[in-house]
């Protein structure tokens, strides 16, 4: 809206998310955004029966709404991940539909990304049709948005993605409240760490628990662990699981929160004067980062990604070699003994 209360844009929420998402009645929700100038339709199911697997079918069913209604919108906006913007871009290169529209696809996650950090193979044929929606709907865009140039220099790598058509931009996240103009910066010393972040491989569980092993190892064990993350599935196996078959020779305490919020989380951090540890194999632009700048809570974190695109850091040892364990395991002995400031944003 305009200072005087009239809406510049008009703007329509395409809900297309699979029902497990939902929360609430859809009646709600249309009636809240409505309250805010924004149209909220969800898609509905239809009785035709498509052929193919459910993303790609739902991906269609996205076109056929938009392509019904292409001269109402100026800007169709969507994300990468799983492809919903697959026919919309081969309609517009085909000039089928779509010709006085612009295309902008929000570079978040594809499937491929997740998986190639995740060391994790293809699930089956489904999956690597998943890919090859997701690139195409990258590709097709008119606008490429990124919240990190890490993430456009991962689909570039080895022409795995042609971005030569359209345009690229790096667009970083926000954060509300935003972050304060002026930031403080202490020192930190302490002996808690806490991993933030799904309990996964991409997330650098497995290199977390490999520095926590060397640090039993060379007498230089911390005195609290806490896992804080979601935890999920690790080749069939619970993530806790692993963690927990890793513990036999360590001397220090640890706990697993698997179901703290955000601001649950941050307090937690807080409250326990610990160091937040995000041995990340690959993030595109963490809010994690983010949010411990802002609220001034130290962390060590992998130089890999587009985490260290948003802060400056403020202690050596703030930042380790990614996949290194041993890397790791020294800026957590530099945190215990000497301690690490907070991060200042490059924002």
């Amino acid at each position: 809206k305009n200072p005087a209360g009239d809406l510049r844009f008009r703007v329509t929420v395409l809900y297309a998310a699979h029902p497990y998402y939902h929360s609430g009645r859809s009646k709600d929700w249309v009636e809240t955004f409505a309250a805010q100038g924004i149209e909220f339709v969800p898609l509905v199911e239809t009785n035709v029966e498509y052929y193919g697997p459910r993303l790609l079918t739902r991906a269609y069913r996205i076109f056929e709404y938009l392509r019904e209604r292409e001269n109402d919108f100026d800007i169709i906006s969507y994300h990468d991940h799983m492809g919903n913007g697959y026919f919309l871009g081969l309609a517009k290169h085909q000039h089928l539909a779509f010709g006085r529209t612009a295309l902008v696809v929000q570079c978040h996650s594809t499937v491929r990304w997740a998986d190639e950090l995740n060391d994790r193979p293809p699930k089956d044929h489904n999956t690597l049709a998943y890919y090859h929606m997701e690139q195409k709907s990258i590709e097709l865009a008119d606008v490429r948005v990124s919240p990190s140039q890490y993430y456009l220099e991962w689909m570039d790598r080895n022409g795995r993605f042609n971005l030569s058509q359209g345009i690229s931009i790096v667009l970083p996240n926000l954060l509300y409240p935003s972050l304060p103009d002026h930031q403080e910066l202490a020192r930190t010393k302490s002996s808690h760490f806490v991993f933030f972040g799904r309990l996964e491989f991409r997330k650098g569980l497995m290199l977390f628990l490999d520095a926590l092993d060397l640090l039993e190892a060379q007498g230089n064990a911390p005195k609290m662990v806490t896992f804080l993350g979601p935890d999920v599935n690790m080749d069939g196996e619970k993530s806790s699981n692993v963690i927990r078959r890793r513990d036999r020779s360590w001397t220090f305490q640890y706990t697993i929160e698997s179901r703290f919020n955000s601001a649950k989380a941050l307090r937690y951090i807080a409250d326990h004067k610990a160091i937040t540890v995000i041995p990340t194999l690959g993030d595109n632009s963490p809010y994690v980062v983010m949010e411990l700048t802002a609220h001034n809570l130290p962390m060590i974190m992998s130089q890999v990604g587009g985490g260290p695109e948003l802060v400056k850091p403020t202690s050596a040892a703030s930042l380790f070699r990614s996949g290194d364990a041993k890397a790791l395991a020294r800026s957590m002995v530099v945190a215990m003994q000497e301690g690490i400031f907070n991060m200042e944003s490059a924002a």
